[in-house]
């Protein structure tokens, strides 16, 4: 609970942020921008200050520092309360690195990545193991995870990974998509959402997946190859699903059946969609675009019709 001020009845901290000599601000009028400024990215009371100082603020660096920290304190409090979705409402997607692990893939050893995808609702989680991140690679292990679940949700979570997003500002609507995953995206009929950049909380479920192998599926674990290796994540996925989730209290298969997933209609042809040079053997005198989408290729500006 906040410690009333003792002249101007606002709460201590945010006095400072009224001080202004010549008294022509409100004191909200401050207090508002930092919560604005604060909401945006975590920026140092220094930094506020600056900034403070520009708009004809006069108080000092005291306050502001005080008034910055307990903000960051509130803003960490209602970020890491667990948010619960609606069933079929999202899915949360992210890498995992096992920088201790390689295998060995067309008779070279490589390094071992982990495609983790989680339900919000239903906790039902499905892994796959690859050797590399591309694009071609996330949207190929969205497919194969859309068709473990028999559908998909209608939103996606991930964070800024380049795989899905090229350019990422504060608002998601300035953003700009990696337009082949869009095309995926467009394609199946979901929306991909991306968390708020410095507000990593957002994705929790997933990212307690990706501890959740590291701490039980990859210890002590033998594989001869990568079939083998993701032979036996589909088997741990299959088991972890059928006992009771710790948090929801219910079993992710028996909560899967009410997700209400949208169901896959037609197959997303991945491999070699967006090759430049497959698309420049079939260059029309105008680019072909898709018309669910309307998203060519990243690349050379083009796109081939599924």
């Amino acid at each position: 609970m906040l410690i009333p001020g003792r002249q101007s009845g606002m709460p201590s901290r945010l006095r400072g942020l009224s001080t202004r000599r010549q008294g022509k601000s409100r004191p909200s009028e401050y207090k508002h921008q930092v919560d604005v400024w604060l909401e945006d990215a975590p920026y140092s009371a220094v930094r506020i200050l600056e900034k403070l100082t520009e708009q004809g603020f006069e108080g000092k660096c005291s306050m502001v520092k005080e008034y910055v920290r307990g903000k960051k304190i509130d803003n960490d409090e209602k970020a890491t309360v667990r948010f619960e979705t609606m069933p079929g409402l999202q899915g949360q997607m992210d890498w995992g690195f096992f920088e201790d692990h390689l295998v060995c893939d067309e008779g070279k050893w490589k390094k071992l990545y982990c495609f983790l995808l989680i339900l919000g609702y239903s906790r039902t989680r499905h892994i796959e193991f690859v050797t590399d991140m591309t694009t071609n690679t996330l949207t190929r292990c969205h497919a194969n995870a859309f068709r473990y679940f028999g559908g998909y949700p209608e939103e996606m979570l991930y964070d800024n990974m380049k795989q899905a997003v090229i350019k990422r500002l504060l608002k998601q609507e300035d953003s700009t998509l990696n337009r082949q995953f869009g095309d995926f995206a467009g394609f199946c009929g979901f929306k991909p959402v991306l968390c708020r950049p410095y507000r990593g909380q957002t994705k929790g479920k997933v990212e307690r997946t990706v501890q959740f192998v590291r701490d039980n599926f990859m210890v002590g674990i033998k594989y001869d190859s990568l079939d083998d290796l993701n032979g036996q994540a589909l088997a741990w996925c299959n088991k972890a699903s059928g006992k009771v989730h710790a948090t929801t209290g219910g079993i992710p298969f028996d909560r899967l059946k009410r997700e209400g997933l949208n169901p896959l209609k037609r197959e997303y042809i991945i491999d070699k969609i967006f090759s430049c040079n497959i698309l420049t053997k079939r260059r029309a005198s105008k680019p072909s675009v898709s018309a669910h989408t309307g998203l060519k290729c990243a690349t050379c500006g083009l796109r081939a019709i599924c």
